[in-house]
């Protein structure tokens, strides 16, 4: 989880962690947003709207979206029908 920068003051009110651009704040977590991708439902391939059904011929397909991240932090998409 990503820790908020905090000011640290000496005896004399001078900041002793000061953020410059040769020393900026950085912090190893991904931010609010790049975990909530992770989380949220991805949209459905495919026909149909409401239902992840395909309809071909004589065969039903249930659609189902896999999203794996990689080690780099690459998230990858693999699509899967499943018959129904």
């Amino acid at each position: 989880m990503n820790s908020p920068y905090v000011r640290k003051l000496n005896l004399d009110g001078d900041v002793q962690n000061p953020i410059t651009k040769s020393k900026p704040y950085f912090h190893s977590e991904p931010n609010r947003r790049e975990r909530r991708k992770i989380l949220q439902p991805h949209p459905l391939f495919g026909c149909g709207k409401s239902v992840p059904l395909t309809v071909l011929a004589n065969a039903k397909y249930l659609r189902y979206r896999q999203v794996i991240l990689l080690k780099n932090g690459v998230r990858k998409t693999i699509e899967h029908y499943l018959p129904r």
